[in-house]
């Protein structure tokens, strides 16, 4: 009885560790680095606006955003 009990135990700890390594990849391969060439305006003008606040670099999605601010010149 107590055998089962660690043995799902263990299986638990492991789904969870996967899925953290998991977790991490996807976070590594969702934000990127680099800034895109085509968001580069955008993004220049995202920081002469004081809003550069993340060293890690940003999403897709962020630099979608910032792209579609800049071209309706919100940003």
């Amino acid at each position: 009885m107590i055998e089962r009990i660690v043995n799902r135990i263990k299986k638990l700890e492991n789904a969870h560790l996967h899925s953290k390594a998991e977790r991490m990849i996807l976070k590594k391969e969702l934000m990127n680095p680099n800034v895109p060439e085509w968001a580069k305006d955008a993004y220049t003008a995202y920081k002469s606006a004081g809003y550069n606040f993340e060293e890690r670099g940003h999403s897709m999605d962020f630099y979608r955003i910032i792209t579609l601010l800049h071209q309706k010149k919100i940003l």
